[in-house]
């Protein structure tokens, strides 16, 4: 499946970036973090090396029609899941499985040193859903939205600085 997403700069650091589409949904960065630590659901994910996906996406039994570039391991609440992801920026191929507790533990030791956490507020924006991620244990606020056409994506206001071809804000660089 195709994977059209584009992601926005909120915060990183003491730089600030709020565009007058950030305003029509919170007043203010401190609403936003308010709001995230009040509603959000954190999420950790964890990066397997491609041997170790390998592995993985056999025992799974997945035949997938693209090279996976990235395999992710997450857990969101008590639902966890494995992503492999194709290469690209704003569109790329991407499969989703989900996992038992027990498979995504077994396989979790292997993402250490790669890892991140963050919160996330989901949010309606113009049609579609802007998720905020809070990251934890670092100052940065991401602002991503999935569409289902490259011109829908080409077409919305920018929540924040347009971050979507800056490989330093993909996740798994991230979990460096």
């Amino acid at each position: 499946m195709k994977e059209i997403e584009k992601k926005y700069l909120i915060k990183d650091g003491t730089k600030l970036v709020l565009t007058p589409s950030f305003f029509k949904l919170f007043p203010s960065i401190e609403d936003l973090v308010r709001e995230v630590a009040q509603k959000g659901q954190i999420i950790r994910q964890g990066y397997l090396t491609l041997q170790t996906a390998e592995l993985l996406i056999q025992k799974l039994e997945l035949n997938p029609s693209f090279t996976p570039k990235e395999a992710r391991l997450r857990q969101k609440n008590n639902l966890f899941y494995f992503t492999l992801k194709g290469e690209g920026t704003i569109e790329r191929e991407e499969l989703e499985v989900t996992l038992s507790k027990e498979l995504f533990e077994s396989y979790w030791p292997e993402t250490e040193n790669r890892r991140i956490e963050k919160i996330r507020l989901e949010k309606p924006y113009e049609g579609h859903v802007a998720e905020f991620d809070v990251y934890i244990n670092r100052l940065l606020i991401v602002a991503e939205i999935e569409f289902q056409t490259l011109e829908e994506a080409s077409d919305i206001a920018p929540l924040g600085e347009d971050i979507s071809n800056d490989k330093r804000y993909k996740n798994k660089n991230l979990a460096l």
